[in-house]
Order: C-alpha cells, then structure tokens, then sequence
C-alpha cells in the first residue's frame, strides 16, 4: 500500500510545488499525472489508497480551495481522457478535449469574477514594477535593454495584457501535459501510440480570430492573440510528431535528440518553426509520408 500512496503523493507534490516556485512547478507539473497514472495501475491500489487521495486532496483546501480544483483540471482530467481513449472507452481528440475544462473555467473566472481579476493584474503589475525598477539605467538606455525600458513605461498595460492571455496559455499548458500523459502511457503499456493532429475543421476560427488582430479594439486584440496562441501550442504538439517521426526515421541518436529538444524549448523562434510545421502538416502531411516510405522499407 505504501509504495501505491507514494506514487499520488508525489504526483500532488509535483503539483503543489506551482504555489511555491512558478517556474520549477511549471516544469514538475508535466511529472505529476505521470505518477498518478502509475498509482492508477498500481498492483497495491486499493479503496482505502483511494480515500487516503481523496483526503489528501482535501486537505489541500486548508491552503487553497483553487488548489484541488486546478490539480483535476491540469492533472486528473487529461489523465483520464488519455487513458479512456486508449482503452477505447472515448473517441475523442485527447488532446483539445483534455484542455478545454481549464480553458473554460479560466475564462468563466476572469470574466465572471472581476476583483479576482483585478487582484491577478495588480499582482503582476507590482511584479513587473519591481522587477523593473531595480535595473540600472544604463542597461535601460541599452540596445539590449529596450524591451525592460518598454515593461518599465508600460507595466500597467502589460499585466492588463497578461491576465486575459490567462485561457489560451491555460489550453496550451494542458494541451502539452495531455501530450505528454500519451506519449508515456504507449510507452510504459506498450500500446500502439495514438498521433496527434488538429482538426481541418478548426482552421476556419484560426482564420477568423486571427484575422481580429487588424482591429485596434482591445476586445478584437484579444480574441485575436488568445486565438493565435492556443492554435500555436496545438500546431507545435503536431509539428513534434513529425519531428519524432524523423528522428524514428534517421534513427537519430539520444544524445542528438537532447540536444534538439534543448534547442526547440530554448529559444522561441524555434517553438514557431515547429508550429509553422504542424500546421503545414494539414496540408502537405509530412506524417504519412514518412510512415509510408517507412512501410516501403
């Protein structure tokens, strides 16, 4: 039974580690449905581990009552999506379908809850001021320093811009973690793995948000950039599985992909050029090319 509990303990602690430290959480968070799903197919899984999770999960209220529900939303749900549809139990898009309970409940908050939001935007304007304030004016004034002299004079304005960007980075960030969740469980199970690709059929709202952004409405702007990202993160999700199918291909060492993974997450001009191949994907269809010279071989 211990070695069960240890596996949901550490998938909420990975979890839990968001509240303390943003940007390790950010990257501990994609190991926390990896050891629910091993507690889930546990041999010492039992009803009373399963109380004892739900107690944990209760407990957390004392903290936070956003923290239970963020750890269903980002954790549980695109755990048990991926797993039903491999199981054959949902035929769905995992991916989309496994971000779309956050990216609603992250809308509703902001657009329902308006001193919630406000309390968001002043948080991160105070960061941002912060921040900006302690760096000497020679580093402003600099070529390199334009951009924090810009955070500098408009930090207002940022943290506005930042808040309702909150949705679509929310569906992006779950959208990775369902893709992650699926990769891992072909592996650990030795299942067939199931490919992601964007439906042809969600072109037309990229089309038209995007197409928003000419707009100098603040409204439109926003849509448009919402829009924009989240259909970045779901072309970047299908341009990696070309890439994976490549380095299948070449049968590319470990130690190159490492280094290729390091690039891509690196430096954002890269994280586009992979988004700008899934979306040509739609079309061109990289993936079943590959896999039929494959099947030629």
């Amino acid at each position: 039974m211990a070695s069960s509990l240890f596996q949901i303990i550490f998938s909420f602690l990975f979890f839990l580690s968001n509240f303390f430290s943003p940007q390790i959480g950010f990257v501990l968070t994609f190991l926390s449905p990896v050891f629910l799903l091993n507690y889930l197919n546990h041999k010492d899984r039992t009803r009373k581990t399963d109380l004892i999770s739900f107690g944990i999960l209760g407990i957390s209220i004392l903290m936070s009552p956003l923290i239970p529900v963020y750890y269903i939303l980002i954790v549980v749900v695109p755990t048990y999506i991926v797993v039903s549809v491999y199981k054959g139990r949902m035929k769905v898009n995992y991916v989309i379908v496994s971000a779309l309970p956050l990216f609603i409940f992250s809308l509703f908050i902001i657009m329902i809850f308006k001193s919630y939001t406000q309390e968001l935007i002043n948080m991160i304007a105070m960061q941002l001021k912060s921040v900006t304030s302690n760096l000497s004016p020679d580093l402003l004034l600099s070529d390199k320093g334009s951009k924090l002299l810009y955070i500098k004079n408009n930090y207002k304005v940022i943290s506005h811009m930042v808040v309702y960007l909150i949705p679509a980075l929310s569906l992006a960030y779950t959208a990775l973690i369902a893709f992650t969740v699926s990769r891992y469980y072909a592996r650990k199970y030795k299942v067939k793995y199931i490919p992601y690709r964007t439906p042809e059929k969600l072109l037309i709202i990229l089309i038209l948000g995007g197409f928003l952004i000419i707009f100098k409405t603040a409204i439109f702007q926003l849509i448009a950039i919402n829009t924009l990202i989240i259909f970045a993160a779901l072309f970047f999700i299908q341009g990696f599985e070309v890439i994976t199918l490549l380095f299948v291909k070449y049968k590319v060492s470990v130690f190159f992909k490492m280094i290729l993974y390091v690039l891509i997450f690196s430096y954002p001009p890269v994280l586009l050029l992979v988004s700008l191949l899934g979306l040509s994907d739609n079309w061109l269809v990289f993936s079943k090319r590959i896999n039929n010279e494959e099947a030629k071989k």
